[in-house]
């Protein structure tokens, strides 16, 4: 099984989450990599403009041609049909609030050490590429872990978090979502999640 980073606009990416990932479509001259594409491998989308990851997408079939048109085709010269396609369906699906920012992974990935500092994008140009496994696991693992916690703020908290003044029985409920034994050890273990993430996260800055 394949983990990919997919980027892509927002537009785009709220279509797929609409459409439940199905299907998830590649430019013109993906052609070759989307062949690749086989059932059980998953898809990281990086999202352009907000420069962040927004949730994970697992394939449910091998590639195929479709010219139908789903996504904004703009006012390119060429319009991009992404015909090739693959059947998929959600994994983990973030609120926009609580996208990943790329940003604050500069400096930590072995795949960004290529390029100097200050060009770090560089790293990220193109719509479609692989990951290790083991990269792969800390992003689901990571990806998972924000949004068990997430969905509980949503359901029990109305304003902003603060855990000075939340409840014993919310933050008992937070430690176990993060299957920490007491609060203090789930923030350390988010801390941790941080640390691993910036230094595995990868995605592409700009689509091309």
């Amino acid at each position: 099984m394949a983990t990919w980073i997919l980027t892509g606009d927002l537009t785009n990416f709220r279509i797929n989450v609409e459409r439940g990932f199905d299907p998830i479509g590649f430019k013109e001259r993906r052609r070759n990599q989307a062949l690749e594409f086989e059932p059980g491998d998953e898809v990281v989308f990086y999202v352009t403009g907000v420069q962040a990851f927004g949730g994970i997408a697992r394939v449910r079939s091998d590639m195929f041609e479709d010219r139908t048109p789903i996504w904004p085709q703009g006012k390119k010269k060429h319009p991009e049909p992404y015909p090739w396609r693959v059947h998929g369906e959600p994994v983990l699906v973030l609120d926009e609030a609580e996208f990943v920012p790329a940003e604050s992974l500069v400096g930590e990935l072995d795949h960004i050490s290529k390029w100097p500092l200050e060009h770090w994008h560089l790293a990220f140009q193109g719509q479609l590429r692989t990951i290790s496994d083991a990269d792969a696991e800390v992003l689901r693992s990571a990806g998972r872990l924000y949004s068990d916690l997430t969905q509980i703020l949503r359901l029990c908290v109305s304003g902003r978090f603060k855990p000075d003044t939340a409840g014993v029985d919310l933050l008992r409920v937070m430690a176990r979502a993060g299957d920490a034994p007491d609060f203090s050890s789930l923030q350390a273990r988010v801390k941790e999640t941080q640390t691993e993430v910036r230094r595995v996260f990868t995605a592409v800055v700009e689509g091309r």
